[in-house]
């Protein structure tokens, strides 16, 4: 309250000095003793209610009934100074007591601001660390292979659509299951693009699209995982792009367009702990910048018309398909939470991350999800969880749908 309202608020009693009551003139002194100390006088609002008291009798009238559980006093008067001594102490240790109270709070918001400026000045940083590495690794590696791309020839409509996920590079295993490695992920890669192929030819396809739905490296997210490393994150990242470029690369020979989209995982965040973690900082982006600037002299197209990092979204025959890697999503909610973030029915679903590939109808649309190119590894292995490594291809004929499973083992 500014000077000038407190002088309309006593006002407002309309009363002349001396015919206030005891209780407004202490709701009049409380108002008062609140305002800041530039606009207190307490010799003027004395002037104005008790004339025949000084500005510090009333203050101290005031202080002593707010401390005194509101016994009021007949007639204003003048405490012993004891009672003010005691009075003002207790207010000037209260007063204490809640500022250091809120000087913690405000020290511990300010520290708490500072640790996470100095995690996302950290995350930054190796963004640009990765960048600079795939950039000096990029200039010594050599060019990609001449593909000539497919041709239109009559009318195509038939359009399919991949899904690359759960490469998982880096790990290295051998079970009497399972066997993994970087080079078995490059024969697997290759044998799942050959079948593209042959598959694309057999259906005539016009539009083949490409999705990568995640986890192409391993990470640093768990510790056993990193025990079953055999190269670094940013090796991961780098080897990762560069097979993916190759992939994309051969595929020109599938079909006459060939589109390619991705989405942030969580093998590939930036921080082991998934609750700081920002779904933005994820090396899946890293890689695919990497693989749209050693694609850019081809035919292959990148839209950018992702929701959101997590999220893409593209149309075949005017219906809305939908993709995500999965770690944010359960498959018996995920048809409502897609048509929520869209305000848009919603005809299918891709999903990866749960390394089995299956395919449900929630009301009417279609949930696909895709196998693992890594397959069955350790942890699966110690919980006899098996799966084969396979990927999902799904070839869309006018209101027909083809869902094949490539086995890549």
């Amino acid at each position: 309250m500014t000077k000038a309202e407190f002088i309309n608020y006593v006002k407002m009693f309309n009363k002349k000095p001396g015919e206030f009551t005891d209780d407004e003139i202490y709701a009049i002194g409380v108002t008062h003793q609140e305002m800041l100390r530039a606009d207190k006088d307490w010799n003027e609002v004395a002037s104005m209610l008790v004339p025949n008291k000084t500005g510090e009798q009333l203050r101290k009238w005031v202080l002593a009934k707010r401390y005194k559980n509101g016994v009021v006093p007949k007639n204003p008067k003048v405490l012993d100074d004891k009672t003010v001594s005691e009075v003002t102490t207790k207010e000037v240790e209260k007063s204490l007591d809640e500022q250091k109270a809120e000087l913690y709070r405000e020290r511990t918001k300010l520290r708490d601001t500072y640790a996470a400026y100095r995690r996302t000045l950290r995350d930054d940083a190796r963004i640009e660390l990765f960048k600079e590495e795939i950039v000096r690794a990029a200039e010594k590696m050599r060019d990609l292979p001449k593909v000539k791309p497919m041709e239109t020839i009559g009318d195509r409509t038939t359009e399919m659509v991949v899904g690359v996920s759960d490469l998982h590079l880096g790990e290295y295993f051998n079970n009497s299951y399972n066997s993994y490695s970087p080079e078995i992920a490059v024969k697997r890669l290759n044998k799942f693009a050959a079948n593209i192929k042959d598959y694309c030819e057999k259906f005539n396809v016009k539009v083949l699209h490409v999705l990568n739905m995640g986890d192409m490296i391993s990470g640093i997210i768990h510790t056993s995982i990193r025990l079953e490393q055999t190269i670094n994150v940013v090796d991961q990242a780098m080897m990762a792009a560069e097979m993916l470029a190759e992939f994309l690369n051969t595929l020109q020979e599938a079909a006459p367009v060939v589109t390619y989209r991705s989405v942030t995982d969580n093998h590939a965040r930036l921080s082991p702990n998934k609750d700081e973690a920002i779904e933005k900082e994820n090396l899946n982006r890293i890689i695919d910048w990497f693989i749209k600037e050693r694609l850019k002299n081809t035919d292959i197209m990148f839209p950018n018309d992702n929701i959101d990092a997590g999220v893409g979204m593209f149309r075949i025959n005017g219906k809305l398909f939908m993709f995500a890697h999965g770690h944010e999503d359960k498959k018996s909610s995920v048809v409502q939470d897609m048509i929520g973030l869209t305000n848009e029915w919603v005809s299918c679903i891709f999903l990866a991350h749960f390394h089995n590939s299956a395919e449900h109808t929630f009301q009417n649309c279609k949930v696909y999800v895709n196998g693992s190119i890594m397959g069955t590894d350790t942890y699966a292995y110690g919980r006899r969880l098996f799966s084969e490594p396979e990927q999902k291809l799904l070839v869309f004929d006018g209101d027909n749908v083809v869902d094949i499973n490539v086995r890549l083992k």
